[in-house]
């Protein structure tokens, strides 16, 4: 429905044109980004498999294990990670890796993994890159997943996967990564 003053005799009508991106084509279209995505994928690959030099994972390697490691290799990565990261923001770390010096050593960060289990947990305290590489080293795997529990009183962990009965969203989705822990894989 239209103004009928406005058709022509072959019922085109005038309108207004605009610079404007009304479309919106940018916003929509999110392949600006794959380049970043790229990098944070590499950064993690070449991250990932850091934890295999741990001498559990080596031992593995050349003995039938009869239990497993108390710790994957993904966590041990990520530990690393964290230890490299420290308490730098995202510019300071990416600097410190773009121009190494004597004093950056993955050693030394490796030294500090020594006692990890009492430091906070991964994600609590890294920067918002360092994070997103940290979970893409630790998600390799299709891991983490959250641990279930017997709730018939042995308190025994349940098969990976299996679904928690009593996971309320609303209470553990804000703040589940910062609360993710190494039994987690």
């Amino acid at each position: 429905m239209g103004d009928a003053s406005r058709f022509n005799a072959q019922g085109a009508v005038p309108t207004n044109t605009t610079r404007n991106d009304i479309l919106r084509g940018k916003d929509e279209n999110d392949w600006h980004t794959l380049e970043d995505i790229r990098l944070l994928a590499q950064m993690a690959a070449l991250l990932h498999d850091l934890g295999k030099a741990c001498e559990a994972f080596q031992q593995r390697l050349f003995h039938k294990p009869k239990e497993t490691n108390l710790y994957r290799h993904e966590w041990v990565s990520l530990r690393l990670w964290q230890a490299f990261v420290g308490d730098d923001d995202d510019a300071a770390w990416l600097q410190r890796l773009s121009s190494p010096s004597a004093d950056d050593d993955w050693r030394k960060a490796a030294a500090l993994c020594t006692g990890l289990e009492h430091a906070p947990l991964p994600f609590e305290k890294l920067p918002p890159l360092a994070k997103a590489i940290g979970w893409l080293i630790v998600s390799h795997h299709r891991l983490p997943v959250l641990p279930v529990f017997d709730e018939m009183g042995s308190k025994k962990q349940l098969r990976l996967g299996q679904r928690d009965s009593d996971f309320n969203r609303l209470d553990r989705l804000p703040n589940l990564l910062e609360s993710m822990q190494h039994h987690w894989n």
